[in-house]
């Protein structure tokens, strides 16, 4: 083991250093900006009996500057006695930048410590590649104009930074070239607008103002802001040579066009079959025939089933001519729902006539003919009982109405009481609440109402906003409700103020009165007789009748009996008083 150590040292001794290299490679030749990383390594031909130091170094090369690169901290590489390649790590990494410029060069290089006397080596080279795209930036690219009208803003900006160096500051002369027609910032064909923008302010948009010109021909165009960029830093990489490029395409109305118009014979239509036609007129002639498509859409408050266009659509406006001829017209269809008046949008579009403009719309009214609804009310049940008895209010309208009705029911003392849900809602275009009723509660009284019970009218408020909007009244039919009775009938009773009285004298007289044993609603009238007549004994009065008013109990009236005098003894005497009663439900 020892002699064969011997040997391999030996065999190292021997070896001339001349004929031992240490070189440099890159884990990448080619690195972008913006973050690549390239790995630096070394390796030598042969092993050595002692390590080998390689410290790395990294300068600028072609069109590369210090800040364009990094170098990582750790600059070493180690190559182990008895090793070919290296240990540790060193990097190189891409800065970005905003410049477009050319791919830049990083020279690696390093210095060889130990190894048996190898103390140089090779250079190697990292290519930093740049990922930017020189470019002019429009905003907005595209743009509409009218001959003579107000121009529009464009925003003008420059993609990436001009580059540049210490004695030649970055800068781009930016020139803008109007087509025939336009202007930018007031200057037109054959001028342009030049400005410029450095490494300080590239970043800040230009606004300038784009407008169309008036000529003198009658159609539309499409013209263009074109722009050429030199002086762009050292080599002119933008534009090499200038060129003058598109940069906002700009579409542009003609303002000679002849201008139509459209007509209605009426503004206003009834809705029962009201019609109006269209016309259409040309401010000018024109050298050819202008065809005018007209069409028709609802408008506010307005459906397309509310009115009908004519199957002829087509206005012909002569050349030469400025009226039309052809007949169009737009037809109200009737309906039975109470609404706010409709617009329908009358509208067309021009073809021929040099160009003519497509015409405005104009708006036709259809004027509504149908009153607020009227409202009846309905009862689940026309008889119930006083004594808890309950039913439910329905509401139907008469015809339909766009606005929702709101019925509100209204309680009537003595007879009967509205629950929570005093209100009945009919929505819009219906005639009645599916399941929307109000409650209602019978109110018991003590009072007999004979078999035919007693009686009220179911009354109710009625709101509708489109009603309201036209100062109409929505008018309620009430229903009427029957309370059967639960008591039972009356008698009448008869009472004397003194059942004895004298012949003679201050004590001769007595009063007849009658009473109820419950209130009845109808008055009850009793009439007095007393038997057995009218002898030389008493003497009826020759008022005979009480009367006992609906509600009340007790009789008014006076009706009285006066004893006779005579002189005669005789026993004691008896009068029967009786009466016929009439009224009160049939109270006995």
């Amino acid at each position: 083991m020892l002699a064969a150590l011997a040997l391999f040292v030996a065999a190292f001794a021997a070896a001339p250093a001349s004929a031992q290299t240490v070189t440099l490679a890159l884990s990448s030749t080619s690195i972008t900006e913006g973050g690549g990383v390239a790995t630096v390594t070394a390796r030598q031909s042969m092993a050595t009996s002692t390590p080998r130091i390689i410290t790395v170094s990294a300068a600028p090369g072609t069109g590369a500057v210090a800040g364009d690169f990094m170098l990582s901290a750790g600059r070493t590489l180690t190559i182990a006695a008895g090793a070919t390649t290296s240990t540790g790590t060193v990097t190189i990494t891409a800065n970005d930048n905003e410049v477009d410029v050319a791919d830049k060069a990083v020279t690696v290089s390093g210095t060889v410590t130990g190894g048996n006397g190898v103390t140089t080596l090779a250079n190697v080279t990292l290519t930093l590649t740049d990922d930017d795209t020189a470019g002019m930036t429009f905003n907005p690219s595209t743009i509409e104009l009218t001959e003579q009208g107000a121009g529009k803003k464009v925003a003008v900006s420059l993609d990436t930074e001009p580059p540049g160096t210490d004695s030649d500051p970055g800068r781009a002369w930016i020139s803008l070239y109007a087509d025939e027609g336009l202007t930018v910032n007031g200057r037109g064909s054959p001028g342009g607008f030049t400005t410029g923008f450095t490494a300080q302010d590239w970043q800040t948009a230009l606004t300038v103002t784009v407008a169309a010109l008036d000529d003198a021909d009658h159609e539309d165009e499409t013209l263009y802001v074109r722009y050429a960029v030199s002086g762009y830093g050292p080599g002119n990489v933008l534009d090499t040579p200038p060129t003058r490029a598109i940069g906002v395409t700009v579409t542009v109305t003609d303002n000679d066009k002849p201008v139509v118009t459209l007509a209605l014979s009426e503004t206003a239509i009834g809705e029962n079959g009201g019609m109006a036609t269209v016309t259409a007129t040309l401010n000018r002639t024109a050298s050819a025939a202008t065809t005018v498509t007209v069409g028709a859409a609802p408008g506010t408050n307005a459906v397309g089933a509310d009115f009908t266009l004519s199957e002829a659509k087509t206005l012909t406006i002569a050349a030469g001519s400025t009226t039309s001829t052809g007949t169009v017209t737009v037809t109200a269809v009737n309906n039975d729902t109470d609404a706010p008046n409709k617009q329908v949008t009358v509208s067309g579009t021009a073809t021929g006539g040099d160009g003519a403009t497509v015409p405005a719309a104009v708006t036709l009214t259809l004027t509504d003919d149908d009153a607020a609804p009227g409202v009846t009310l309905g009862l689940a049940a026309a008889s119930i009982a006083e004594n808890g008895g309950a039913t439910s209010v329905s509401a139907t309208l008469s015809h339909p109405s766009s606005a929702v009705t709101t019925v509100t029911v209204t309680a009537v003392s003595g007879f009967y009481t509205v629950g929570s849900d005093a209100t009945v809602v009919i929505a819009a275009g219906a005639t009645t609440a599916a399941s929307d009723v109000a409650g209602i509660a019978a109110v018991n009284d003590d009072v007999h109402q004979g078999s035919a019970g007693r009686s009220t009218t179911v009354t109710a408020t009625a709101a509708n906003a489109q009603a309201t909007a036209e100062s109409e009244t929505v008018a309620v039919t009430g229903v009427t409700l029957t309370l059967t009775d639960d008591e039972t009938l009356p008698t009448v009773a008869l009472a004397l103020s003194a059942s004895r009285i004298d012949e003679t004298g201050a004590a001769n007289v007595t009063t007849v009165t009658a009473t109820l044993s419950g209130e009845s609603s109808a008055a009850v009238t009793v009439t007095v007789g007393a038997t057995p007549g009218a002898g030389t004994d008493f003497t009826l009065s020759a008022a005979k009748t009480l009367t006992i008013a609906a509600g009340s109990t007790t009789s008014t009236g006076t009706v009285t009996i006066t004893a006779s005098d005579d002189v005669t003894d005789s026993p004691d005497k008896a009068v029967t008083v009786s009466g016929t009663v009439t009224g009160g439900n049939g109270v006995v």
